[in-house]
C-alpha cells in the first residue's frame, strides 16, 4: 500500500507580537497539498496551536496532531522571513545615504560598517572604489542580494 505525501502551507500568516508570551500570538490560513482547508490559531499564553479544519474538508491518513506540528514549525519560518524582511528594508533605507560594508575575520560575522559619502568631498563613486581597494573589506552590503546580505549576518 502506498502512502500519501502530503505538503502542510500557512498563508496570510499574521503574528502579533505585542500578545505573544510563552508562544507565539497568530493566526493563519491552512492548505494542504495546496487547497485551503481550515485555519490555525494560537493565543500565545503558552497553549497548544489550534488547528480547525473546515467541516467535511478530507485530510487523508493525516492526524491533527501532524497539522499542528508542521502548522507550528511554519509560524517560525515564516516569522523569520518577517524579521528577514524587516532587517533587510533597514538597510536599504541606510543604504541611501552611506555604503555599508562588511570586513573579514570571524570576529567580524554579523557585524557591519557605515562609509559616509558626499557628492562633493567624497563622491560615491569614489567611497565606492576606495571600498573595493581595500584588503580588509569582505562584502560591500549595496552590492549584495538579500539572500547574500541574509546569510552574511545568519
Amino acid at each position: 500500500m502506498e502512502t500519501t505525501k502530503y505538503e502542510i502551507q500557512i498563508k496570510g500568516f499574521k503574528h502579533a507580537a505585542f500578545a505573544s508570551q510563552e508562544t507565539l500570538c497568530f493566526t493563519a490560513t491552512v492548505y494542504i497539498n495546496g487547497k485551503k482547508v481550515g485555519h490555525a490559531d494560537n493565543a500565545g499564553h503558552g497553549g497548544n496551536t489550534h488547528v480547525h479544519i473546515a467541516q467535511g474538508t478530507d485530510i487523508g491518513d493525516l492526524t491533527m496532531a501532524e497539522i499542528e506540528d508542521k502548522v507550528d514549525a511554519l509560524t517560525y519560518v515564516e516569522l523569520q522571513k518577517k524579521d528577514d524582511a524587516k532587517f533587510v528594508k533597514g538597510l536599504k533605507k541606510d543604504m541611501t545615504a552611506a555604503i555599508l560594508f562588511t570586513k573579514k575575520g570571524a570576529d567580524m560575522h554579523g557585524r557591519y560598517f557605515i562609509a559616509k559619502f558626499h557628492p562633493i568631498a567624497r563622491p560615491y563613486e569614489k567611497t565606492m572604489a576606495m571600498l573595493k581597494a581595500d584588503a580588509e573589506v569582505d562584502l560591500i552590503l549595496n552590492l549584495a542580494t538579500d539572500e547574500v546580505i541574509l546569510k552574511h549576518f545568519r
